[in-house]
């Protein structure tokens, strides 16, 4: 529970499925296990969104407002629509940022 920052009783709650674990809570979780539990199929560009977002513990809202898009577009770049020319370099610039991190 330390580990990923929440409360025993909110880890008692997970394991006997009461409650799911908030988006925030994600990177210490997939930190904590070891894994990124998640297939991906899709384009490049979808896969890399959706791990992103994934791995940095955001919603479509969170990841939608770091672009300045909706959360529905994000959801729909992660479906495989492809992002705008404009908002594609804004993506890109972000992946590469992570990458050197």
């Amino acid at each position: 529970a330390l580990k990923i920052g929440v409360s025993e009783a909110s880890i008692t709650l997970w394991e006997n499925e009461k409650a799911k674990p908030q988006i925030k809570h994600s990177p210490k979780i997939y930190e904590f296990l070891g894994i990124f539990p998640f297939k991906q199929s899709g384009s490049a560009i979808s896969n890399q969104i959706a791990r992103y977002r994934l791995l940095n513990g955001l919603s479509f809202s969170g990841f939608g407002a770091l672009i300045g898009v909706h959360a529905t577009t994000v959801a729909s770049w992660e479906t495989g629509t492809k992002p705008e020319a404009g908002n594609l370099k804004i993506l890109l610039k972000i992946f590469k940022k992570a990458r050197k991190h």
